[in-house]
């Protein structure tokens, strides 16, 4: 993910950016010109680079936290090592979306490339709510999330619907928040 930073910032991440500034009517023409400045030089791709660099590990580690929290409470043991190892192999399936996706944004100058089932309604806004929803049907995160559920299912010793139980609640609730979120997030802008 961080050469895919690398190689989609400045044609992609840093225009897109900027035209989301100036179309929103949140910002002045001054605010948008000190936000312009901002943009300069290679402070905002060092910037994403290390957010890219430090969200990733916490982020795995917060999972795997979460996962280990309720399989410990629905009956299982297991060790968090073990719950971290499940994740973090799963989420090579993560790299390879974005080595599909990145070539693709590359040669479509825009961010805006889906392998989910948003695909299937043509036209949507990425900033409605079913567009967000259908989204969240993406064919590497299903892909993901199986393969969570099958190490899951390994390491508690639980039937494999015992582990999707587990694995498709937590993400169901991660769904609702970002679509709900993101609703939120769209209204302000």
């Amino acid at each position: 993910s961080v050469l895919a930073v690398f190689l989609t910032y400045s044609p992609i991440i840093k225009v897109e950016q900027m035209r989301r500034f100036e179309d929103s009517s949140r910002f002045t023409q001054e605010q948008i010109e000190e936000m312009k400045k901002g943009f300069e030089g290679n402070r905002g791709l060092i910037i994403a680079l290390a957010g890219t660099v430090v969200v990733a590990p916490i982020a795995l580690l917060m999972v795997s936290a979460i996962l280990f929290g309720v399989f410990s409470l629905i009956g299982g043991e297991g060790k968090y090592k073990k719950v971290l190892s499940v994740y973090s192999y799963s989420s090579l399936i993560a790299v390879l979306s974005i080595v599909i996706k990145t070539p693709l944004q590359l040669a479509k100058g825009s961010s805006q490339v889906y392998t989910s089932a948003a695909l299937a309604v043509p036209g949507l806004s990425p900033q409605s709510t079913l567009f967000r929803i259908l989204n969240s049907f993406d064919i590497f995160t299903l892909w993901q999330l199986w393969a969570v559920i099958l190490g899951l299912a390994t390491i508690y010793g639980f039937t494999t619907k015992k582990s999707a139980m587990g694995v498709l609640s937590i993400w169901a609730i991660w769904v609702v928040l970002k679509v709900g979120l993101g609703a939120v997030f769209a209204r302000m802008s």
